[in-house]
């Protein structure tokens, strides 16, 4: 959460989003914010750096499983969560 929170603050400070979008980003359940410092890669480690980039160009969704609604964006799950969700509804804002 504080990554978040210094991150959108940034944001804002740029004047990159204004601040009715912060703080809605900032009550998403799922902002697509995480991160993981475990994770070290040093400068001479060429293939580590690129592994690093290519999953980092990845896109986060799958287009064929992207729809539009008119309203909301609507992202069908390869598989069921464990409570039978098949499928997450978006704003705009939020994706």
């Amino acid at each position: 959460m504080k990554s978040k929170k210094r991150v959108l603050k940034y944001f804002g400070k740029r004047d990159w989003f204004d601040e009715e979008a912060i703080e809605k980003m900032l009550a998403y359940e799922n902002s697509g914010f995480s991160l993981d410092a475990s994770v070290r890669i040093h400068s001479w480690d060429r293939d580590g750096l690129e592994r690093l980039i290519r999953y980092c160009a990845r896109p986060c969704f799958a287009s064929e499983n992207l729809r539009w609604n008119g309203r909301w964006l609507i992202y069908r799950l390869s598989k069921p969560t464990h409570t039978g969700q098949t499928f997450i509804q978006l704003e705009p804002l939020e994706f």
